[in-house]
């Protein structure tokens, strides 16, 4: 979305924003599959016990959390 005059930077990412805000479904998809990934993931380093940077995982697996947009999300689409 723009003109000869006028760029909307990052309007995708607005719009996104604004879907994922007015039906917090599609949020909570995504979350969901970017967890299960990330949870895959872990699994997989867990089973070819990777050394080197190991320790690093083990920092990584209890990650401290300030704002979690799943659990928003969800929160979100109980209230409507």
């Amino acid at each position: 979305m723009d003109t000869k005059d006028f760029k909307f930077e990052f309007f995708d990412r607005v719009v996104e924003l604004w879907r994922e805000r007015v039906q917090p479904q599609q949020l909570i998809d995504r979350c969901k599959l970017e967890r299960k990934a990330a949870e895959q993931e872990d699994q997989r380093d867990a089973d070819r016990n990777i050394s080197g940077l190991g320790a690093l995982g083990e920092m990584l697996k209890n990650p401290k959390i300030v704002i979690d947009p799943y659990l928003q999300a969800l929160e979100v689409g109980k209230c409507n």
